[in-house]
């Protein structure tokens, strides 16, 4: 059995409980309990979690597949063809416990990308499901009229995989594992945009 999530634990137990000598259960990411009630864990590096049973890896599990990025290029590679490289896929999280990001702050991400593109970078901007609206309306209209940058407003469908697929350059809000674990999973340079905040467990995986 494999489970991740802090709801996944008691119903794994149990089902290990159940049929012990038989079950072996799997972990993934820090259970946050006793790593003694799992066979094995599987967790990022920069959760500092040892034990051994434990195995460490470097960034979080994610759904980034070849199958994904060449849907995305079959999706979007005629709607993405009209900006001129180089391309910097841009994306933007949301404020969480430990970073911010609020209209001040977008503000500032806005104007660098707009220097990029003076610079003659087209731009292809995607923000997340943890943007608030106020800052996706707010790099929509900051953005509006400059036909060398897209932006997805969340509708229709997704570009995600797209941009990881066909941009040149991949740039990110600095607030995200999974995000940032995403990126690094493709062959494309990529640079953290930071934002106010952060943490020893965000500095350790970055």
């Amino acid at each position: 059995m494999i489970a991740c999530g802090r709801r996944s634990i008691l119903p794994a137990l149990y089902v290990k409980e159940e049929n012990r000598d038989v079950t072996k259960l799997i972990y993934l990411q820090d259970p946050k309990i006793s790593v003694r009630h799992f066979d094995i864990v599987i967790c990022p590096a920069h959760d500092n979690l040892k034990g051994d049973n434990v195995i460490n890896m470097v960034g979080a599990p994610h759904r980034v597949t070849a199958e994904n990025l060449d849907s995305g290029i079959k999706a979007f590679k005629g709607e993405f063809s009209k900006y001129k490289k180089s391309r910097i896929g841009v994306l933007i999280g949301g404020p969480n416990r430990v970073y911010n990001l609020d209209e001040t702050v977008a503000e500032e991400i806005a104007n660098n990308l707009l220097e990029l593109e003076s610079q003659g970078y087209s731009l292809i901007v995607s923000p997340s499901r943890r943007t608030p609206k106020s800052i996706v309306k707010f790099f929509k209209e900051k953005f509006a009229g400059h036909h060398n940058i897209y932006f997805w407003n969340r509708e229709g469908e997704n570009p995600y995989f797209a941009i990881l697929a066909l941009s040149d350059i991949l740039m990110l809000t600095c607030d995200s594992v999974s995000m940032a674990s995403e990126a690094i999973s493709t062959d494309k340079p990529v640079y953290l945009l930071s934002l106010p905040g952060g943490s020893k467990k965000f500095e350790a995986f970055q």
